[in-house]
């Protein structure tokens, strides 16, 4: 038995005037009435709190995967710079990491571009091409959280040939290299050539990385290479 029935069955069994009782019950009604709009109203209200949270929580989702770094491409030629992307392989920050890497990004605006486009960019900055001289090799290092990402980086940089107009060199650094590189203030590239330079001469030190490019650092690195082949081959022949 609902709750009008109820009402008008109590009603029924009391003896007053006929006008008290009508207002008696309208006013009752009345306030059953508010009762249940003030229930829908709450119930509406709890639909909105959740929708509006839900939307919150995904826009908080999908802003956390869209600005979490993935993968890294450092380009370094002098101009040292370094591109971070997302899982989109969009560019969520672009830094230099010296003043001819400032130079050219005063001169270009990355972010937010898919990484193909960026190098693009850099490779047709005015300023890049002041840089650029008939020695010069673009020098990328990458890095993701992805073997198969870091091999599609590749294959996309190896596309641009056309596009760079120069010589360049490709490898495949290490994620954990990332943070010791930022430690140090240099560009994953230029830490990984650093590293790669260490194992043939001890001597050599972060500041000296500083102030040298990757390309003649590469150049060290190959002529202690060089160097180590050819004694091990004049060690060879004395032996025999």
């Amino acid at each position: 038995m609902n709750l009008s029935n109820k009402i008008q069955e109590t009603f029924d069994d009391v003896k007053c005037k006929p006008e008290l009782k009508l207002k008696t019950k309208d006013y009752l009604n009345e306030i059953r009435l508010k009762k249940n709009g003030q229930n829908r109203f709450n119930h509406r209200k709890n639909l909105i709190v959740a929708f509006v949270s839900l939307i919150f929580v995904v826009g908080i989702g999908s802003y956390s995967f869209l600005m979490a770094p993935f993968s890294y491409v450092s380009v370094d030629v002098n101009p040292s710079l370094e591109l971070v992307l997302n899982r989109l392989d969009w560019v969520i920050e672009a830094k230099a990491y010296n003043e001819d890497g400032e130079v050219i990004l005063s001169d270009v605006s990355l972010k937010g571009m898919n990484y193909k486009d960026a190098i693009t960019c850099i490779a047709k900055s005015e300023k890049m091409k002041e840089y650029l001289d008939q020695d010069s090799v673009y020098n990328f290092t990458i890095a993701s959280g992805s073997s198969h990402k870091e091999a599609e980086l590749c294959l996309t940089i190896e596309s641009l040939s056309s596009v760079l107009d120069y010589p360049y060199n490709s490898i495949h650094s290490d994620l954990h290299c990332v943070e010791e590189a930022h430690k140090e203030d240099l560009s994953l590239g230029k830490y990984t050539a650093y590293q790669e330079l260490l194992q043939y001469d001890s001597t050599i030190t972060i500041e000296d990385c500083h102030h040298m490019s990757v390309e003649e650092m590469h150049h060290q690195t190959e002529t202690h290479k060089s160097n180590c082949q050819g004694g091990m081959k004049h060690h060879g022949g004395n032996h025999n």
